[in-house]
């Protein structure tokens, strides 16, 4: 066995790399659970590394959904023929017979 003493496996400057981004997930998912985001999305549209400017993202990302989902509400679900009768009565038999007697 040898007096000399294995070099650590990582550095300092690695440790501490690594608590930075888990610092940085941990306050990303903080605010995204906060606000009720998904993780997909956290991970796609929380990028600062600020918990404050984070904050911000996930309330620009809310109010332009807000936006979105309002103005598909205002126009409403309109169906121009909802209600209506269709003109030809008799159940297609004229398109049928259109179709099959051509020839007539």
């Amino acid at each position: 066995m040898s007096d000399q003493h294995a070099e650590p496996v990582f550095t300092q400057a690695d440790i501490d790399q690594a608590r930075a981004a888990a610092n940085q997930a941990a306050a990303r998912y903080r605010v995204a659970l906060d606000r009720g985001i998904s993780r997909a999305d956290a991970d796609l549209f929380l990028t600062s590394t600020d918990e404050e400017q984070l904050a911000a993202q996930a309330d620009a990302l809310l109010a332009r959904d807000a936006a979105r989902d309002a103005a598909q509400l205002a126009g409403g679900n309109y169906v121009p023929t909802e209600g209506k009768q269709p003109k030809n009565q008799n159940g297609g038999a004229s398109v049928a017979q259109a179709l099959f007697h051509a020839d007539r």
